[in-house]
């Protein structure tokens, strides 16, 4: 197959005229390679797990050498894994510390040589360079019926406007000679922690004859998030509460990066779990999107025991059992993806809904933080007015006093109260209405001129 990403621009540096689409890390990967061999008892896998890291431009020849093709003479299905290791979430940019969004796109691979024989031997499909450079959150599936194997690709991808993004890569593909058996899988995933590099060993060293199954790299892949994203409506969780249980009015500790007007940051504080929220709410969708392309096992399917219906031999079916329990190996509970999928989205709506209460709490809290404010500027105007009562008739008295009309050392013969006293109110009264009646007149004609004014659109995305 052509693959769109093989001609994207490749450069170890990334310095371009056009950007490239991958950039070399040069940070070691892990890679996992487990077979199982034709003519041995049914399900004999070879137990270790072949791990290793590579870096050096050799390491990855030798390794990509070993690599079964679907059509091997002496391998009947095969697990091909690369991990590649995650670059730091955070960027130094004009002097400032951002998240890093383009962390997927830092690969371990050497050279453009490896890099096109990776996507060659691996089989990746070009959907992956498509979903990691927009960054949304998507499960993608489709096959291909024109080569000498009927491949399918799974393309998985979180969303980056969160730290630890992750995408997979993966290509089944079953046997030639006996499509009930287990296929061969070949997988990427990018943007693994060491944390979860682990995780993905540890769940492939348990699914021991299902670790050929594409559900068992899919389900640690979704578990991996599950995790990460619960943990994170954990932490706002225990900040929100923590925030509403110390919460004092009047007394505001300031917070680092918190703007004056907002020193508890409560406005990022809400922004926080909305996003979070959204995105919890879009990955559930794809979700549920790929439980509806889970087919359920067949008659046949059923009827071999499990490993048809996981094998994967068309269609959805690939994802229908996991682990696959093979016809001597009883040990293992068959579960169904279908079903596995449905109660993990019923998790993430419970998550969801966890967020709705979290941004409650902060709007409450919030109009609380706005209302002491209101209250504390409110007693300052009620200040500003005693004073005012206070002042303001002795001082009209003095003002009032002071003018011309009154002669407080009169001579004999002289008036004390001026014959012309009526000048002062034939001024002041006509300049008092000519106020009001500038303010009546500028009123509305404000109120037309704010209304007219450009708003913020409101379709803006938090």
């Amino acid at each position: 197959m052509d693959l769109a990403w093989k001609t994207a621009a490749w450069d170890r540096t990334g310095k371009q005229t056009k950007p490239p689409v991958f950039y070399y890390h040069g940070r070691p990967a892990s890679v996992v390679q487990i077979r199982q061999m034709r003519r041995q008892p049914p399900a004999q896998f070879d137990r270790a797990l072949h791990y290793t890291r590579l870096t050096a431009e050799k390491e990855w020849d030798d390794w990509l050498g070993g690599v079964p093709d679907p059509d091997a003479a002496d391998v009947e299905a095969s697990l091909n894994l690369i991990i590649c290791p995650r670059q730091p979430d955070s960027i130094i940019h004009g002097g400032k510390t951002l998240r890093n969004p383009s962390n997927l796109k830092h690969l371990p691979f050497p050279s453009e040589a490896i890099f096109r024989r990776v996507v060659d031997k691996l089989h990746t499909h070009q959907a992956i360079q498509v979903i990691i450079n927009r960054g949304w959150p998507a499960i993608f599936k489709t096959e291909d019926l024109s080569g000498p194997h009927r491949r399918t690709f799974y393309s998985l991808r979180t969303t980056n406007s969160l730290d630890g993004d992750m995408a997979l890569s993966l290509t089944v593909i079953p046997s030639p000679t006996s499509p009930s058996s287990n296929p061969s899988v070949y997988a990427i995933f990018f943007g693994c922690t060491p944390q979860q590099t682990h995780t993905v060993l540890e769940r492939l060293a348990y699914a021991e004859h299902g670790a050929c199954q594409p559900f068992t790299l899919i389900n640690a892949f979704l578990q991996m998030e599950k995790v990460a994203r619960f943990e994170q409506v954990e932490r706002q969780a225990d900040a929100v509460a923590a925030l509403v249980k110390n919460f004092q009015l009047g007394v505001v500790a300031p917070t680092t990066g918190a703007h004056d007007d907002d020193p508890r940051d409560l406005v990022g504080m809400g922004a926080d779990v909305a996003l979070l929220r959204n995105s919890l709410i879009s990955w559930a969708g794809e979700m549920d999107r790929l439980q509806q392309l889970v087919a359920y096992p067949s008659a046949s399917a059923t009827s071999s025991g499990g490993g048809g219906g996981g094998g994967g031999g068309g269609g959805g079916g690939a994802l229908t059992l996991f682990p696959a329990m093979v016809n001597n190996d009883p040990r293992l509970p068959l579960l169904d993806a279908g079903e596995y999928l449905v109660r993990m989205v019923d998790e993430y709506g419970a998550a969801v809904r966890k967020c709705d209460g979290l941004v409650q709490l902060v709007t409450m809290t919030f109009q609380m933080e706005t209302s002491s404010i209101a209250r504390r500027e409110n007693n300052k105007m009620k200040a500003l007015a005693f004073l005012t009562m206070i002042f303001l008739p002795a001082t009209f008295v003095a003002t009032f006093m002071s003018t011309g009309l009154f002669n407080w050392n009169p001579q004999d013969g002289e008036a004390v109260f001026s014959p012309l006293w009526y000048a002062y109110f034939a001024a002041a009264v006509p300049l008092t209405g000519l106020v009001f009646g500038l303010y009546f007149w500028w009123t509305p004609i404000a109120n037309v001129l704010f209304r007219r004014a450009p708003k913020l659109s409101p379709h803006v995305v938090v």
